[in-house]
């Protein structure tokens, strides 16, 4: 909590963009404006909320490192394997250095006006890279559950691509025009910024859609009853409803909240999209990992998925599922 008194703080000259500040202690009969108390107040919760967001990233990492070690440390190397670590790293690494750079700042560091660019720059890539990669895991996810409907996967690829293509377009755009504060703190967004966060909204909500029509039709078909298919699509509740709810909370912030308070919400683009990544393949191994030695396949050729399905005509459409969503990834 920040206390003013007559001997303490006057937070000096504040330049806009630049971001060029001091201190000047044991000053007496220090005025401090209203302004410079919000500008205060809001980075010390900015910073409060990065803290938040890496103490739970930690968290989540110790209580599932035994069954990280025994879904991805004892398996051969996988496409899932490699999505799997690139989300740890980019998750843990981007909110470290993002808190180095804080505690720098703090120390009185004084980052220069390229310097803040970079790294706001730094973390809109790392959390557009991390929120791709989550969506990539639900789009294989809804391919697996679509995948006799060729056309709507090529529809559902082509929005992606375009999402990705628009989100990079739009950050490149929007970072020489975001108005910065002491410590690199974001303090004004251009209007472009809501384009950012509203895109993936909309693609995710597709995604939620189709999975929940198949949910439906699964529970209408008797396919729900298998506990399999039912645990895969229980787990796209929750995959598109915590990273939905970051997007939109952050796009509220920008949007709606003035000065620093406007990125109090960011932290949680890296720390949300990362967790509900690696949790959703973790699923995945765990409910793939008995596919491949009941039906005896060593390739992952996706011709095979023609013949897997005609031979298991028969088999239960959980079954038939898993050795698609198997092959797939």
């Amino acid at each position: 909590m920040i206390r003013f008194t007559s001997a303490i703080i006057d937070v000096g000259r504040i330049d806009g963009v630049s971001g060029n500040w001091e201190r000047i202690l044991h000053r007496e009969n220090t005025m401090v404006s209203y302004e410079e108390i919000q500008m205060l107040t809001g980075i010390q919760a900015c910073n409060y909320s990065a803290m938040g967001a890496l103490a739970w990233t930690v968290h989540e990492m110790a209580i599932m490192i035994q069954r990280e070690y025994e879904e991805m440390w004892l398996k051969p190397w996988s496409n899932l394997k490699l999505l799997f670590y690139f989300l740890r790293i980019v998750n843990l690494g981007s909110q470290i250095v993002s808190m180095v750079m804080s505690l720098r700042f703090a120390a009185g560091y004084k980052p220069t006006d390229r310097g803040c660019r970079m790294l706001i720059g730094f973390q809109g890539t790392t959390s557009a890279a991390l929120v791709f990669a989550t969506q990539f895991i639900l789009l294989l996810r809804v391919e697996a559950l679509y995948y006799e409907r060729t056309s709507l996967r090529y529809i559902l690829r082509f929005l992606f691509l375009s999402e990705v293509i628009l989100m990079t377009v739009i950050l490149g755009l929007s970072i020489p025009r975001i108005g910065y504060g002491i410590q690199c703190v974001a303090l004004s967004f251009p209007y472009m910024v809501a384009v950012f966060f509203f895109t993936p909204i909309i693609f995710e909500s597709v995604l939620f859609i189709l999975t929940m029509v198949k949910f439906y039709e699964a529970a209408r078909d008797g396919w729900g009853r298998e506990s399999v298919l039912s645990r895969f699509l229980q787990d796209g509740l929750w995959a598109f409803a915590l990273p939905f709810s970051v997007l939109i909370v952050n796009a509220g912030c920008t949007m709606f909240l003035p000065g620093p308070k406007s990125s109090i919400a960011y932290p949680w683009m890296i720390a949300v999209p990362g967790f509900a990544g690696c949790r959703l393949i973790l699923n995945l191994s765990h409910l793939l990992k008995t596919t491949p030695p009941q039906h005896g396949l060593t390739s992952r050729a996706t011709g095979l998925i023609d013949t897997v399905i005609e031979t298991y005509q028969g088999s239960t459409g959980g079954e038939r599922f898993l050795l698609i969503l198997w092959l797939l990834c």
